[in-house]
């Protein structure tokens, strides 16, 4: 491991040795960035990291075990190490195990235990999966005249670090001697944008259908519209149809989220009996009221999130909260082919690839 550091550059290094031909870890750092080693084991190196902006963070090295009937214990490991630091915190590595069937191709299926007992040791430890760039299997093998993709290798965090770094990404390397691709981890404190500031955009919220108004809403707006040609008729008509359904759903349900804080507060007041009239039928109606809202609010989130799998009902606005980040984070231009096949990343260059297109 010393010859490698010194072929790399690296003045310093903390290493865990393999087993036979398996396993092996190590991290590698320069002078501008303090490391704490928190733990280590043949399966991980737990550390936190004071980096070149004075910001620390919670970082693990995870390597899940390679034999199917001990991986519970790599997971058993997983959940304890959440409680080894309260810092923001990125777990990345080759972890052995698929979160979906869509992650491989070729071979028999993996066991849907195996997959449920590694989605709930990240569900336990409070992490998402960072977005990622280039090919999605990052484990290739050649078997018995077939070939074998999976996605075992992977970056996860915390929400607490997505909000630190809310531009940082993962890109899947291509390999040639390895069967498993390189990580590269893009670490940005700030999200890169593109192009300018647009107003608010128009989206159709789903709960708006439980309401019997809406048809109307619509209706009306669609008797209205005019235009020079058709299509200037049919796309008044879409605009003025968005106008009057944002306008409605404004004095329909305001602001839904101070709407439930507050209605839980007054529901709050009459458990405790201080409330103004505290009779068991405006118990009733507040009651009802919230129950309306919060479902409302689980609607919104589960539409941002384009969560198929999970039926309305569930109540967790935090989970839908998340997906919906990580779509957001896929909906991000990071960067542009140029007429050369160059790929290029800064505003100004993207910028004017895009007014030479069009």
């Amino acid at each position: 491991m010393e010859r490698i550091r010194l072929d790399l550059g690296f003045p310093n290094c903390f290493s865990v040795g393999s087993s036979g031909r398996r396993g092996g870890l190590a991290v590698l750092w320069t002078e501008d960035v303090q490391i704490q080693l928190l733990s280590y084991s043949q399966s991980h190196i737990d550390m936190e990291i004071r980096d070149m902006t004075d910001f620390s963070w919670h970082l693990t090295g995870f390597y899940g075990h390679p034999e199917t009937g001990r991986r519970h214990e790599s997971w058993a490991l997983l959940k304890s190490l959440k409680s080894s630091s309260t810092l923001p915190w990125v777990c990345l590595g080759d972890f052995n195990e698929i979160m979906r069937q869509s992650e491989k191709v070729g071979g028999n299926p993996r066991s849907e235990r195996q997959i449920h007992s590694f989605c709930n040791a990240i569900e336990y430890c409070e992490l998402s999966e960072l977005g990622f760039k280039g090919p999605r299997f990052t484990f290739i093998r050649k078997q018995l005249g077939s070939v074998l993709r999976e996605r075992l290798d992977r970056v996860l965090v915390t929400h607490a670090w997505e909000e630190q770094f809310p531009g940082s990404i993962s890109h899947h390397l291509p390999t040639v001697r390895s069967d498993h691709s390189p990580i590269l981890l893009k670490v940005q404190r700030q999200k890169q944008r593109f192009g300018r500031k647009r107003g608010r955009q128009f989206r159709f919220e789903n709960y708006w259908l439980n309401e019997e108004e809406c048809e109307t809403i619509v209706r009306d707006a669609w008797n209205q519209g005019a235009g020079a040609s058709q299509m200037d008729i049919v796309l008044d008509k879409i605009t003025k149809c968005g106008v009057m359904l944002q306008d409605w759903s404004a004095h329909k349900f305001g602001n839904i989220p101070e709407c439930i804080k507050m209605l839980q507060t007054e529901l709050q007041q009459l458990h405790d009996g201080t409330a103004c009239d505290c009779s068991s039928e405006h118990l009733e109606q507040v009651q009802t009221e919230l129950c309306s809202l919060q479902q409302q609010e689980e609607i919104y989130w589960k539409q941002r999130s384009r969560v198929q799998w999970l039926q309305e009902g569930d109540k967790n606005t935090s989970f839908f909260h998340t997906r919906a980040s990580e779509r957001r984070k896929k909906n991000v231009i990071t960067e542009l082919l140029d007429e050369g096949g160059h790929l290029v990343h800064d505003h100004e260059g993207m910028e004017q690839i895009a007014l030479h297109y069009f």
